[in-house]
């Protein structure tokens, strides 16, 4: 738990402005045309949107959404959506991606608990 909390500790210091680069698109990679991926979001954020963090891991998605609920005491989403390989690209931390493309609705599945009603995951 506390490593998840030194990541979105780290997260927050990036400076937003800071050009983040594309690796190698998962289309070449997979062979695919489209996968499932996983974002934490504010509440209220139902997008995805050009060079996001994603992950196709739900339960990564529900941990980091429940980190960022207790280090910035408001509770975050999971949002999901179907996403084609060609927009999905490499980033600098293993089992995390970026999408690159225009805003893409999302879907949540899931709303953090936060620190007194989590008890983790089975």
């Amino acid at each position: 738990m506390r490593e998840l909390i030194n990541i979105v500790k780290n997260y927050n210091n990036i400076n937003e402005n800071d050009e983040r680069k594309l690796g190698q698109s998962l289309y070449n990679k997979m062979g695919l045309k489209y996968i499932k991926v996983y974002r934490a979001v504010k509440q209220g954020v139902d997008h995805f949107y050009d060079k996001d963090y994603v992950t196709f891991s739900e339960r990564f998605a529900k941990e980091h959404a429940e980190n960022n609920h207790v280090y910035s005491e408001e509770p975050h989403d999971v949002i999901f959506a179907l996403i084609p390989t060609t927009k999905l690209y490499d980033a600098y931390n293993p089992g995390e991606y970026f999408y690159s493309g225009k805003p893409l609705k999302g879907n949540v599945i899931y709303t953090s608990l936060g620190a007194k009603e989590f008890e983790g995951f089975d």
